[in-house]
């Protein structure tokens, strides 16, 4: 956590815009990920909620399809094509840019 920590400073003091994205899984992965993990792992974001970064968050994210994914955790090409459109998307919209 410190390491994390530690390079939002860096690229908070630099002046960097910080997006952190949370890629889909497939529905296997979700049926099997212990919570625990999952509640950890946001409450470890949380403790950073006094620092300036977007969160965007796929995880529960209903579009994605099993042929979007090259196994229970990666994405396949196509998948990748799909979410970096989606991304650039919400970024763009949140400049208000071809939105």
């Amino acid at each position: 956590m410190r390491i994390f920590a530690d390079f939002i400073n860096f690229l908070e003091s630099k002046g960097i815009e910080i997006v952190i994205v949370i890629f889909p899984n497939t529905k296997y992965y979700n049926k099997f990920l212990d919570k625990k993990y999952e509640n950890e792992f946001y409450r470890i974001i949380d403790t950073f909620k006094d620092k300036k970064f977007k969160l965007i968050d796929f995880s529960r994210e209903g579009g994605f399809e099993e042929k979007d994914f090259i196994d229970f955790d990666h994405m396949s090409e196509l998948g990748a094509n799909k979410i970096t459109n989606m991304i650039n998307n919400i970024l763009k919209c949140e400049k208000r840019v071809n939105c």
